[in-house]
Protein backbone atom coordinates (compact mmCIF):
# COMPACT_ATOMS: atom_id res chain seq x y z
CA UNK A 1 0.00 0.00 0.00
CA UNK A 2 1.56 3.31 -1.05
CA UNK A 3 1.65 6.61 0.85
CA UNK A 4 -1.40 8.09 -0.89
CA UNK A 5 -3.51 5.02 -0.08
CA UNK A 6 -2.33 5.11 3.55
CA UNK A 7 -3.15 8.78 3.76
CA UNK A 8 -6.63 8.29 2.31
CA UNK A 9 -7.30 5.40 4.70
CA UNK A 10 -6.20 7.52 7.66
CA UNK A 11 -8.51 10.31 6.55
CA UNK A 12 -11.46 7.90 6.31
CA UNK A 13 -10.67 6.51 9.78
CA UNK A 14 -10.45 10.00 11.28
CA UNK A 15 -13.79 10.98 9.75
CA UNK A 16 -15.37 7.79 11.10
CA UNK A 17 -13.98 8.41 14.59
CA UNK A 18 -15.28 11.99 14.58
CA UNK A 19 -18.74 10.87 13.47
CA UNK A 20 -18.77 8.27 16.24
CA UNK A 21 -17.79 10.92 18.78
CA UNK A 22 -20.53 13.22 17.47
CA UNK A 23 -23.17 10.51 17.80
CA UNK A 24 -22.06 9.70 21.36
CA UNK A 25 -22.03 13.40 22.31
CA UNK A 26 -25.49 13.99 20.82
CA UNK A 27 -26.86 10.88 22.52
CA UNK A 28 -25.54 11.92 25.94
CA UNK A 29 -27.01 15.38 25.54
CA UNK A 30 -30.30 13.89 24.36
CA UNK A 31 -30.42 11.84 27.56
CA UNK A 32 -30.02 15.01 29.63
CA UNK A 33 -32.70 16.75 27.58
CA UNK A 34 -35.21 13.89 27.89
CA UNK A 35 -34.51 13.61 31.61
CA UNK A 36 -35.59 17.23 32.07
CA UNK A 37 -38.17 17.39 29.29
CA UNK A 38 -41.26 17.19 31.49
CA UNK A 39 -39.87 19.66 34.01
CA UNK A 40 -40.28 23.42 33.84
CA UNK A 41 -38.26 25.28 31.17
CA UNK A 42 -34.74 26.10 32.29
CA UNK A 43 -34.54 29.37 30.37
CA UNK A 44 -37.05 32.18 30.64
CA UNK A 45 -36.32 33.93 27.36
CA UNK A 46 -34.10 32.68 24.53
CA UNK A 47 -33.07 35.56 22.26
CA UNK A 48 -31.33 34.63 19.02
CA UNK A 49 -29.63 37.68 17.48
CA UNK A 50 -28.93 37.48 13.73
CA UNK A 51 -27.10 40.07 11.68
CA UNK A 52 -24.33 40.70 9.21
CA UNK A 53 -20.90 41.60 10.53
CA UNK A 54 -20.31 45.35 10.91
CA UNK A 55 -24.04 45.97 11.32
CA UNK A 56 -23.90 47.08 14.94
CA UNK A 57 -24.62 43.60 16.30
CA UNK A 58 -22.45 43.97 19.40
CA UNK A 59 -23.61 47.50 20.15
CA UNK A 60 -27.17 46.17 20.17
CA UNK A 61 -26.24 43.08 22.21
CA UNK A 62 -24.48 45.29 24.79
CA UNK A 63 -27.64 47.36 24.97
CA UNK A 64 -29.79 44.23 25.33
CA UNK A 65 -27.60 42.87 28.13
CA UNK A 66 -28.20 46.07 30.09
CA UNK A 67 -31.99 45.75 29.70
CA UNK A 68 -32.29 42.11 30.80
CA UNK A 69 -31.75 40.53 34.25
CA UNK A 70 -28.21 39.91 35.44
CA UNK A 71 -28.86 36.16 35.47
CA UNK A 72 -28.22 36.04 31.71
CA UNK A 73 -26.01 33.84 29.53
CA UNK A 74 -24.48 35.33 26.38
CA UNK A 75 -23.01 33.13 23.65
CA UNK A 76 -21.19 35.00 20.89
CA UNK A 77 -20.83 34.34 17.17
CA UNK A 78 -22.22 30.83 16.82
CA UNK A 79 -22.21 29.02 13.51
CA UNK A 80 -25.18 27.18 12.05
CA UNK A 81 -23.43 23.80 12.01
CA UNK A 82 -23.65 21.25 14.80
CA UNK A 83 -19.89 20.95 15.23
CA UNK A 84 -19.78 24.11 17.32
CA UNK A 85 -22.56 22.90 19.58
CA UNK A 86 -20.60 19.74 20.26
CA UNK A 87 -17.04 20.90 20.57
CA UNK A 88 -16.55 24.34 19.01
CA UNK A 89 -14.70 27.38 20.28
CA UNK A 90 -17.29 27.89 23.01
CA UNK A 91 -16.73 24.43 24.50
CA UNK A 92 -16.36 25.80 28.03
CA UNK A 93 -19.68 27.55 27.73
CA UNK A 94 -21.47 24.42 26.58
CA UNK A 95 -19.93 22.38 29.39
CA UNK A 96 -21.26 24.94 31.86
CA UNK A 97 -24.62 25.02 30.11
CA UNK A 98 -24.86 21.24 30.32
CA UNK A 99 -24.18 21.44 34.06
CA UNK A 100 -26.97 23.98 34.36
CA UNK A 101 -29.30 21.67 32.46
CA UNK A 102 -28.31 18.70 34.58
CA UNK A 103 -28.79 20.66 37.81
CA UNK A 104 -32.12 22.06 36.61
CA UNK A 105 -30.94 25.58 37.45
CA UNK A 106 -33.19 28.27 35.96
CA UNK A 107 -31.63 31.08 33.88
CA UNK A 108 -33.61 34.22 33.12
CA UNK A 109 -32.24 34.90 29.65
CA UNK A 110 -30.05 33.27 27.01
CA UNK A 111 -28.73 35.55 24.25
CA UNK A 112 -26.96 33.80 21.39
CA UNK A 113 -25.70 35.60 18.29
CA UNK A 114 -25.10 34.52 14.69
CA UNK A 115 -23.17 36.61 12.14
CA UNK A 116 -23.11 36.37 8.34
CA UNK A 117 -25.26 33.21 8.35
CA UNK A 118 -27.70 32.35 5.56
CA UNK A 119 -31.21 32.37 7.02
CA UNK A 120 -32.12 29.04 5.43
CA UNK A 121 -29.50 27.27 7.56
CA UNK A 122 -30.95 28.79 10.73
CA UNK A 123 -34.39 27.45 9.91
CA UNK A 124 -33.21 23.88 9.30
CA UNK A 125 -35.54 21.64 11.39
CA UNK A 126 -32.83 19.16 12.42
CA UNK A 127 -30.45 21.90 13.51
CA UNK A 128 -33.20 23.61 15.51
CA UNK A 129 -34.03 20.30 17.20
CA UNK A 130 -30.38 19.82 18.16
CA UNK A 131 -30.19 23.42 19.33
CA UNK A 132 -33.15 22.74 21.59
CA UNK A 133 -31.45 19.62 22.93
CA UNK A 134 -28.20 21.46 23.67
CA UNK A 135 -29.70 24.71 24.97
CA UNK A 136 -32.74 23.30 26.73
CA UNK A 137 -36.35 24.50 26.71
CA UNK A 138 -37.24 28.16 27.02
CA UNK A 139 -40.51 29.76 28.04
CA UNK A 140 -40.18 32.18 25.15
CA UNK A 141 -38.11 32.14 21.94
CA UNK A 142 -37.46 35.33 19.97
CA UNK A 143 -35.32 36.02 16.91
CA UNK A 144 -33.93 39.53 16.45
CA UNK A 145 -32.94 40.25 12.85
CA UNK A 146 -30.60 43.26 12.62
CA UNK A 147 -30.26 45.21 9.40
CA UNK A 148 -28.10 48.27 8.73
CA UNK A 149 -28.37 50.17 5.46
CA UNK A 150 -26.20 48.57 2.73
CA UNK A 151 -24.09 51.65 1.96
CA UNK A 152 -22.71 52.00 5.48
CA UNK A 153 -22.55 48.22 6.01
CA UNK A 154 -20.33 47.69 2.96
CA UNK A 155 -18.18 50.72 3.81
CA UNK A 156 -17.52 49.34 7.30
CA UNK A 157 -16.75 45.89 5.94
CA UNK A 158 -14.22 47.30 3.49
CA UNK A 159 -12.58 49.36 6.23
CA UNK A 160 -12.44 46.39 8.60
CA UNK A 161 -10.88 44.22 5.90
CA UNK A 162 -8.26 46.84 5.10
CA UNK A 163 -7.33 47.07 8.79
CA UNK A 164 -7.35 43.33 9.48
CA UNK A 165 -5.53 42.14 6.38
CA UNK A 166 -2.27 42.83 4.61
CA UNK A 167 -4.08 42.23 1.34
CA UNK A 168 -5.75 44.90 -0.77
CA UNK A 169 -9.48 44.28 -0.74
CA UNK A 170 -10.89 43.34 -4.12
CA UNK A 171 -14.60 43.76 -4.84
CA UNK A 172 -16.78 40.79 -4.02
CA UNK A 173 -14.17 38.04 -4.06
CA UNK A 174 -15.79 34.66 -3.61
CA UNK A 175 -14.34 32.03 -1.35
CA UNK A 176 -14.31 29.51 -4.18
CA UNK A 177 -11.74 31.58 -6.06
CA UNK A 178 -9.17 30.68 -3.43
CA UNK A 179 -10.11 27.09 -2.61
CA UNK A 180 -7.10 25.62 -4.38
CA UNK A 181 -4.79 27.82 -2.32
CA UNK A 182 -6.77 27.54 0.91
CA UNK A 183 -3.79 27.09 3.24
CA UNK A 184 -1.96 30.04 1.73
CA UNK A 185 -4.92 32.35 2.13
CA UNK A 186 -6.45 30.85 5.27
CA UNK A 187 -5.68 33.87 7.48
CA UNK A 188 -7.06 36.09 4.76
CA UNK A 189 -10.36 34.20 4.87
CA UNK A 190 -10.76 34.77 8.57
CA UNK A 191 -10.08 38.49 8.23
CA UNK A 192 -11.83 39.34 4.98
CA UNK A 193 -15.18 40.97 5.69
CA UNK A 194 -15.93 40.91 1.98
CA UNK A 195 -16.78 37.22 2.36
CA UNK A 196 -19.58 35.58 4.31
CA UNK A 197 -19.97 32.10 5.79
CA UNK A 198 -21.66 30.63 2.72
CA UNK A 199 -19.11 30.42 -0.12
CA UNK A 200 -21.87 30.78 -2.71
CA UNK A 201 -22.97 34.18 -1.40
CA UNK A 202 -21.43 37.64 -1.42
CA UNK A 203 -22.15 40.26 1.28
CA UNK A 204 -24.56 41.94 -1.14
CA UNK A 205 -26.38 38.63 -1.73
CA UNK A 206 -26.69 38.11 2.02
CA UNK A 207 -27.81 41.68 2.68
CA UNK A 208 -30.58 41.27 0.10
CA UNK A 209 -31.61 37.98 1.70
CA UNK A 210 -31.89 39.69 5.09
CA UNK A 211 -33.76 42.62 3.54
CA UNK A 212 -36.38 40.34 1.98
CA UNK A 213 -36.89 38.65 5.35
CA UNK A 214 -37.03 42.03 7.04
CA UNK A 215 -40.02 43.22 5.02
CA UNK A 216 -41.80 39.85 5.00
CA UNK A 217 -41.12 38.66 1.45
CA UNK A 218 -39.67 35.51 3.05
CA UNK A 219 -40.39 33.92 6.42
CA UNK A 220 -37.42 31.81 7.51
CA UNK A 221 -37.64 33.19 11.06
CA UNK A 222 -41.08 32.54 12.50
CA UNK A 223 -41.11 34.60 15.71
CA UNK A 224 -38.97 37.63 14.98
CA UNK A 225 -38.40 41.25 15.79
CA UNK A 226 -36.86 43.17 12.89
CA UNK A 227 -34.40 45.78 14.13
CA UNK A 228 -33.43 48.73 11.96
CA UNK A 229 -29.91 49.64 13.14
CA UNK A 230 -30.02 53.16 11.69
CA UNK A 231 -33.18 53.92 13.63
CA UNK A 232 -32.01 52.11 16.76
CA UNK A 233 -28.87 54.26 16.83
CA UNK A 234 -30.64 57.57 16.36
CA UNK A 235 -34.08 57.26 17.99
CA UNK A 236 -34.72 56.66 21.72
CA UNK A 237 -38.47 56.16 21.20
CA UNK A 238 -37.69 53.41 18.65
CA UNK A 239 -35.44 51.68 21.19
CA UNK A 240 -38.23 51.83 23.74
CA UNK A 241 -40.66 50.28 21.24
CA UNK A 242 -38.17 47.48 20.61
CA UNK A 243 -37.84 46.79 24.33
CA UNK A 244 -41.62 46.48 24.54
CA UNK A 245 -41.71 44.06 21.59
CA UNK A 246 -38.96 41.91 23.13
CA UNK A 247 -40.71 42.24 26.50
CA UNK A 248 -37.71 43.52 28.45
CA UNK A 249 -37.33 46.48 30.77
CA UNK A 250 -36.23 49.68 29.06
CA UNK A 251 -33.42 51.63 30.71
CA UNK A 252 -31.38 52.56 27.60
CA UNK A 253 -28.24 51.72 29.57
CA UNK A 254 -25.07 50.73 27.70
CA UNK A 255 -26.10 52.79 24.68
CA UNK A 256 -22.80 54.66 24.75
CA UNK A 257 -20.60 51.65 25.36
CA UNK A 258 -18.41 50.47 22.46
CA UNK A 259 -18.36 46.67 22.39
CA UNK A 260 -15.01 44.95 22.87
CA UNK A 261 -16.21 42.07 20.69
CA UNK A 262 -15.28 42.60 17.05
CA UNK A 263 -12.57 45.11 18.06
CA UNK A 264 -15.03 47.97 18.26
CA UNK A 265 -15.78 50.26 15.35
CA UNK A 266 -14.12 49.63 11.98
CA UNK A 267 -13.31 53.34 11.76
CA UNK A 268 -12.90 54.45 15.40
CA UNK A 269 -11.92 51.25 17.25
CA UNK A 270 -12.76 51.87 20.95
CA UNK A 271 -11.93 55.59 20.98
CA UNK A 272 -15.55 56.54 21.65
CA UNK A 273 -16.18 54.03 24.43
CA UNK A 274 -18.53 55.86 26.79
CA UNK A 275 -19.57 58.24 23.99
CA UNK A 276 -20.65 55.85 21.26
CA UNK A 277 -23.50 58.12 20.18
CA UNK A 278 -20.90 60.60 18.92
CA UNK A 279 -19.63 58.16 16.28
CA UNK A 280 -20.58 59.04 12.72
CA UNK A 281 -21.86 55.53 11.97
CA UNK A 282 -24.57 56.69 9.55
CA UNK A 283 -22.09 58.47 7.28
CA UNK A 284 -19.37 55.85 6.77
CA UNK A 285 -20.27 55.61 3.10
CA UNK A 286 -18.86 59.11 2.63
CA UNK A 287 -15.33 57.71 3.06
CA UNK A 288 -15.72 55.65 -0.11
CA UNK A 289 -18.12 57.68 -2.21
CA UNK A 290 -15.43 58.16 -4.88
CA UNK A 291 -13.79 54.76 -4.51
CA UNK A 292 -14.19 52.66 -7.71
CA UNK A 293 -14.16 49.33 -5.85
CA UNK A 294 -16.80 50.49 -3.37
CA UNK A 295 -18.96 51.89 -6.14
CA UNK A 296 -18.70 48.65 -8.14
CA UNK A 297 -19.96 46.70 -5.12
CA UNK A 298 -22.93 48.87 -4.21
CA UNK A 299 -23.99 49.58 -7.78
CA UNK A 300 -27.23 47.62 -7.63
CA UNK A 301 -30.83 48.57 -8.35
CA UNK A 302 -31.94 45.88 -5.90
CA UNK A 303 -29.88 47.40 -3.10
CA UNK A 304 -31.27 50.79 -3.97
CA UNK A 305 -34.84 49.45 -3.96
CA UNK A 306 -34.66 47.74 -0.57
CA UNK A 307 -32.61 50.49 1.05
CA UNK A 308 -35.22 53.04 0.01
CA UNK A 309 -38.05 50.79 1.18
CA UNK A 310 -36.55 49.97 4.60
CA UNK A 311 -34.36 52.99 5.42
CA UNK A 312 -35.63 55.68 3.06
CA UNK A 313 -31.94 56.11 2.32
CA UNK A 314 -30.21 55.97 -1.09
CA UNK A 315 -27.25 58.36 -0.97
CA UNK A 316 -25.83 57.11 -4.25
CA UNK A 317 -28.09 56.48 -7.23
CA UNK A 318 -26.97 54.82 -10.47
Amino acid sequence: MNFVQNNNLQTILNVSRNKKKDIITDFKQLQVFLKNYNQSPLIGKSIRVIGMRRSGNHAIINWLLAQVPKDTIFLNDLQSGLRQLRQGKNTTFFKNLRKILEQNSFQDTLIHSYEDIALSSLSNPYYNLMRLIYFGKAQQNIDILILRDPYNTIASRIKATQIESDYTVAPMKRWSAFQEQYNKYRDFYYKDYMMVENPDLTPVDLWLQYAREFIGETNFLKIKVCLNFNQWFSDASYRQELAEKIQINFTDSNLNKVASYGKGSSFDNNVYDGNAQKMNVLERWQNYRNDPQYLSIIKSKELEHYSRKIFDFTPLSF
